[in-house]
């Protein structure tokens, strides 16, 4: 198979193997145009294992995640579905035959099957402090409209771990128990 090449937007393009490069330009300096010459971006590494990289886009600096450059531009998205997943697990495997859309249950119960992680739910995680109850109770304070630093407060934990288990209720929630 070729590499086929899409542009992303007026400063770069990426590719059906997860390439990406920047696109011939003339760029504003000094009161004149000058050429800048395309290059192939080199990827880092996040904190996840993603591979993520850096150009301009809308006018600012943005950083984006190799996969889902890749997903935007070659996997067809008809039911919408948020999240992108690598059907064989490698987060450094952009090519788009690797690559599916899924809603957040989906992927979870994928990474489940595939034992990429050994518990479908927050609660049942060995390094947990949360219970079920928990963080449903937390979820349940969210929807009455208290902020996440409220229901930190009120249940003892930290704010950003209030956020992680509201945001993740629905996610862990909805994954078949099977």
């Amino acid at each position: 198979m070729n590499e086929i090449w899409k542009a992303f937007n007026a400063e770069a393009e990426v590719s059906n193997f997860g390439n990406v490069r920047t696109i011939d330009r003339k760029v504003k300096y000094c009161d004149k145009y000058i050429n800048v010459k395309g290059r192939t971006l080199k990827p880092a590494t996040d904190k996840k294992g993603y591979l993520r990289v850096s150009f301009k886009h809308e006018g600012k600096h943005t950083t984006f995640k190799v996969h889902r450059l890749v997903a935007q531009l070659f996997v067809s998205n008809d039911l919408n579905k948020p999240m992108v997943n690598h059907k064989d697990g490698n987060k450094k495997n952009n090519n788009f035959e690797n690559l599916e859309w899924m809603t957040n249950a989906e992927n979870v119960q994928h990474a489940f099957d595939n034992g990429f992680i050994k518990t479908k739910r927050l609660h049942e995680s060995p390094r947990s402090k949360q219970t079920k109850e928990g963080i449903e109770f937390m979820y349940f304070l969210r929807g009455l409209g208290m902020s996440y630093q409220s229901i930190a407060n009120e249940v003892g934990v930290s704010k950003s771990v209030a956020m992680k288990n509201i945001k993740n209720y629905e996610l862990y929630a909805n994954a078949n128990t099977n």
